[in-house]
């Protein structure tokens, strides 16, 4: 997918969002008291911070410094939201996963539904939308503990995020079935 980037609203000329979720600053010129002169400020890629629930990032435009959640940047500038729903919902659960394809609007019952939905395969009942059966959770616990395999690894051999394995392993999901392991 080839990045396109966007102005943020009330930011342009000073920051932009890409469709890769990255923030960007963008190259301006800035007036220097001391020297009674302007010089380049070059752009960069911001670094965003994990917030405890989502990431972020800082922005900054006369002196004034606002934390924006780099979901919602997102899907403010490249999701139509006809139906202006007030939420953004990372569809495959993942809160730091903020690209394009993960992200859409809902109504907070939509979301709440949608999380309710994510808990249930978290809590390790066999959901109708698992890809995991109970002794596959097992099995990746077991398989990254005896180091047979890293992360990456099990993450490729059943087709999902790196961030999904972790979560098994680390019992962060699954609690209910790796109780007894």
């Amino acid at each position: 997918m080839e990045e396109i980037w966007k102005d943020v609203q009330d930011y342009e000329g000073f920051y932009q969002v890409s469709n890769k979720s990255e923030i960007r600053s963008v190259d301006r010129y800035i007036y220097c008291t001391r020297n009674k002169s302007y010089s380049l400020m070059k752009g960069r890629i911001l670094k965003q911070t994990f917030g405890g629930n989502y990431y972020g990032v800082t922005l900054t435009k006369d002196n004034n410094k606002k934390y924006k959640l780099v979901h919602r940047l997102v899907a403010e500038l490249f999701i139509a939201n006809s139906e202006n729903k007030s939420e953004v919902n990372h569809i495959d659960g993942n809160k730091k996963n903020n690209k394009l394809n993960n992200l859409e609007w809902v109504t907070h019952k939509e979301n709440e539904s949608h999380a309710s939905r994510l808990n249930l395969k978290a809590n390790g009942e066999n959901h109708h939308n698992s890809k995991f059966k109970n002794n596959d959770i097992i099995n990746i616990y077991k398989t990254y503990h005896n180091k047979l395999k890293t992360l990456s690894q099990l993450a490729k051999k059943y087709n999902v995020a790196y961030t999904t394995i972790d979560y098994i392993v680390s019992k962060k999901y699954w609690k209910k079935i790796l109780m007894e392991v």
